[in-house]
């Protein structure tokens, strides 16, 4: 239930803050997105950590920005790093994401990209990047995974 809860909040933030007439709206409205927001995540980590031993949830809970490497998305380096760390290969990762830049990195790295409309950028913008698959939301992204 916290888990829907989360993702419903998140995505009325983010149909709102679309519509937003003004700043002040905006930023209202990007509170709602991140109460989602803050649900989703610790949800997803305690799932994680019920799923996997503790020697792999270092790996499954691998979280990367541009603060953690010297390199930033979409250079190959950055996902070369992720991927190291992470101890994967290429071979068998999946990057999901919601930018072109997402989609940049991931081809420039040689993975294939799932792509979700849940950002800021819609399916058209996403599939001339040259996103692999598209999908509305986590929930149908999570229907293809199973």
């Amino acid at each position: 239930p916290v888990m829907l809860a989360g993702m419903a909040l998140f995505l009325l933030g983010s149909v709102l803050s679309g519509a937003a007439g003004g700043m002040v709206a905006l930023i209202a409205f990007r509170g709602i997105q991140g109460a989602g927001a803050g649900a989703l995540q610790p949800v997803a980590l305690t799932i994680i950590g019920d799923l996997f031993t503790l020697e792999e949830r270092g790996r499954m809970q691998g979280i990367f920005g541009a603060g953690d490497t010297p390199w930033l998305k979409p250079q190959p380096e950055f996902t070369a790093h992720a991927l190291a760390a992470l101890g994967a290969t290429a071979a068998r990762t999946l990057l999901v994401g919601d930018s072109p830049f997402d989609v940049a990195a991931a081809r420039a790295a040689g993975l294939p990209c799932w792509a979700v409309t849940t950002g800021t950028h819609d399916a058209a913008q996403l599939q001339a990047a040259g996103a692999t698959r598209i999908f509305p939301g986590l929930v149908e992204l999570g229907a293809a995974l199973a």
